[in-house]
């Protein structure tokens, strides 16, 4: 997972759903010959919830591991 914020199934969910509803919706504004539905959202939702639950033994393996790279020591403000 790039994002750690994303890290967790509902987020996810949410991600799918939001994205799916902005693709519906500037096929209808746009008049692009399609037909708009919510079918549409809910798949592409569920497909995204699929996709992170398959995919959930790799993100979360790589959050939790430690890094072999040093971390950069912060810089004082002033």
């Amino acid at each position: 997972m790039r994002f750690a914020a994303l890290a967790s199934v509902p987020r996810i969910l949410a991600l799918g759903a939001g994205c799916s509803v902005l693709v519906e919706t500037a096929q209808y504004v746009l008049r692009l010959d399609r037909v708009s539905s919510v079918d549409d959202v809910l798949v592409n939702a569920t497909g995204a919830v699929l996709a992170a639950l398959a995919s959930r033994h790799w993100w979360r393996t790589a959050a939790e591991a430690p890094s072999d790279r040093p971390r950069p020591a912060p810089v004082p403000a002033g």
